[in-house]
């Protein structure tokens, strides 16, 4: 029995997913590397997944301000080369990062991330897939700190 994706793409003739996506409109300019889908959010900043797309165009939507891959502060221990970067900061220095897989090294680099949170004292709001559904739930507390324009 042919799952929902394979009818889908069969009727619109695409050969991939991503053209289903591309042929629908819904993301147009996006490639697949080995993970994730590069696409680019409606402020025009790049995005490794639709996920992190999500995110950045719900920010957007709700006037808050947002710099992306900002670099976090160089720690002897957690980030000694200083290379470390989060997905989002907020203007009030919030870190936002997305954690869409589930593969052991993909969490220890969560994990590495939240106790440098803790020893720099950044505030980090780790968002899941299941937050997707309902990021004001989330992230609604920024909304009310970006002017409205």
């Amino acid at each position: 029995m042919p799952t929902t994706r394979t009818k889908i793409r069969g009727l619109l003739g695409a050969a991939s997913w991503l053209e289903v996506l591309d042929t629908t409109g819904i993301v147009a300019d996006a490639w697949r590397p080995s993970r994730g889908t590069y696409c680019i959010a409606a402020d025009g900043h790049p995005c490794r997944s639709l996920a992190e797309r999500t995110i950045d165009d719900w920010l957007s939507r709700h006037s808050i301000d947002h710099q992306i891959e900002p670099t976090w502060p160089r720690h002897p221990d957690h980030n000694p080369h200083g290379r470390r970067r989060a997905d989002w900061k907020l203007p009030d220095g919030t870190y936002l990062e997305y954690a869409g897989l589930t593969s052991d090294d993909y969490l220890a680099k969560i994990h590495a991330k939240q106790r440098l949170a803790r020893v720099t004292g950044i505030k980090l709001v780790v968002i899941t897939p299941l937050d997707l559904a309902n990021l004001t739930d989330v992230l609604g507390a920024w909304s009310s700190l970006s002017p409205k324009g």
